[in-house]
């Protein structure tokens, strides 16, 4: 098969429509044709999304299926073969006919899905950006107290806290805790600890703290807690 006929099936096989010979011949192709292997990998990750996912589909998919069906359908040939007594499979004409409709609402899911996570990313990014400006011109305010956070295992932390309590946490050069999450705490002179939130990993977040706290301190949890389960892995004193 030349490159053609081979995106002609890439349909039916990302949902495992075709032949053996022909999944043989695919996988041999998609080793040395990145844009075929980009576009499997494409297909195959929107149909576990709607396989697995409990969210709703992407809007517009429904009425594009219920559109498609009012069309004809596709010549059907049916072929009875006597010979052969391997196990019973779908018939090519249909596996493939259920693999096209396949692709054409898994490509329309691949663009709308890409569109949200674009748009999610950017919005991401911007607000990064804007806590990540406020942080640099809170640091840079002569009323502003400054604490900086370190641990035993090397790695630091910059928190500020301006006079009406709102603070920024700077934590860029903090590990991934992967599926745990950071805790922030505020610790009053007295001793008393208080939770000033929680942030999914390393960056720049913002936080209001009373502005009797004396300490910040950090830990990684499982989950949110109302006090510390485990020692600060970052801490420093407002200064």
């Amino acid at each position: 098969m030349n490159h053609e006929e081979m995106q002609s099936l890439l349909g039916a096989y990302a949902v495992d429509a075709v032949d053996a010979d022909e999944a043989a011949a695919i996988d041999a192709h998609l080793v040395d044709c990145p844009r075929c292997r980009a576009e499997v990998a494409d297909l195959r990750e929107v149909a576990a999304m709607l396989t697995y996912s409990s969210a709703d589909a992407p809007e517009g998919v429904w009425d594009s299926i219920a559109g498609s069906l009012a069309g004809a359908p596709p010549p059907l040939r049916l072929e009875v073969q006597h010979e052969r007594r391997d196990r019973w499979r779908i018939p090519r004409n249909v596996a493939i006919g259920i693999a096209a409709a396949s692709v054409g609402v898994l490509g329309i899911g691949v663009v709308r899905l890409r569109g949200e996570v674009d748009d999610l990313r950017s919005n991401q990014q911007t607000d990064q950006a804007a806590v990540a400006l406020a942080a640099e011109r809170a640091i840079g305010s002569p009323d502003a107290r400054l604490a900086r956070l370190t641990g035993s295992s090397g790695d630091g932390a910059v928190a500020v806290v301006q006079p009406n309590g709102q603070g920024y946490f700077i934590g860029t050069s903090l590990p991934d805790v992967g599926p745990s999450i950071y805790q922030l705490w505020g610790m009053t002179e007295s001793g008393t600890i208080t939770s000033l939130g929680t942030v999914p990993g390393p960056g720049v977040y913002g936080f209001s703290a009373d502005p009797s706290i004396e300490t910040v301190m950090v830990t990684v949890e499982d989950e949110p807690v109302p006090q510390p389960t485990s020692d600060p892995v970052v801490r420093g004193d407002l200064a």
